[in-house]
């Protein structure tokens, strides 16, 4: 039998273990929570709905991202797939800039998936991709160092269905809408125009967009295929 010495220290030791451990399980658990992102809205000043997705308005400061914290560090803001994230710059007087980096903002890519251009005031507004799991860096090209940050989108939309031709998957008055637009020669081109054709007859004009109005207000319990 142990000395009661060496039973109390063997104790102690097995105490100091199982602290350690928990906190490092805790330490891990938080770290894997932070790697996967936070809850949609995370850092955006604002998260306000915007039809059927939201808007994440994104603060510009003197030399900062969300807020004067992230001097030097990076920001990341968290939205879904769909949503418009809108950086505002504060009239300060200073130069800012919002450029996607690619893969490292140490060596932008020379192909931004995004780009405000170097202004001093006003909105920028960025449209998601359809992805799933998209994760864009960016900064600023003018404190290339100091103002960096992390876009996370998580989720991804529904599949587009005919008459959804805006890619929001929804069918209501708003793809009606588009659809004369189209028909008329008022836009060139809609997001999901592979959805226009609502009756199959190979044409896209004012009988689609009476389709869709119809569906939309339970006239019809479904679109032609």
């Amino acid at each position: 039998m142990l000395p009661a010495y060496r039973r109390a220290a063997a104790q102690l030791a097995l105490a100091a273990t199982i602290a350690f451990a928990l906190v490092v399980g805790l330490s891990l658990s938080g770290a894997s929570e932070a790697d996967a992102g936070g809850a949609p809205g995370t850092n955006c000043a604002s998260y306000t709905p915007n039809g059927t997705a939201n808007t994440c308005v994104v603060a510009v400061g003197d030399t900062w991202f969300c807020d004067a914290g992230n001097v030097n560090a990076v920001c990341e803001t968290v939205v879904e797939a769909g949503d418009t994230v809108v950086w505002d710059f504060d009239d300060t007087g200073l130069s800012h800039s919002a450029r996607d980096c690619g893969a490292n903002c140490s060596t932008p890519t020379g192909s931004p998936a995004f780009d405000s251009g170097i202004r001093t005031s006003g909105m920028y507004p960025f449209m998601t991709p359809f992805d799933v799991g998209q994760t864009y860096l960016y900064r600023c090209e003018v404190h290339t160092a100091a103002m960096r940050g992390r876009l996370v989108v998580q989720g991804n939309l529904p599949e587009p269905a005919v008459g959804d031709v805006d890619c929001n998957g929804n069918i209501n008055s708003i793809d009606a809408a588009l659809l004369l637009q189209l028909g008329a020669g008022l836009v060139d081109e809609l997001p999901c125009q592979e959805n226009a054709d609502t009756n199959g007859d190979g044409n896209v004009n004012s009988i689609d967009s009476a389709l869709v109005l119809q569906f939309a207000a339970g006239l019809l319990d479904e679109l032609p295929p």
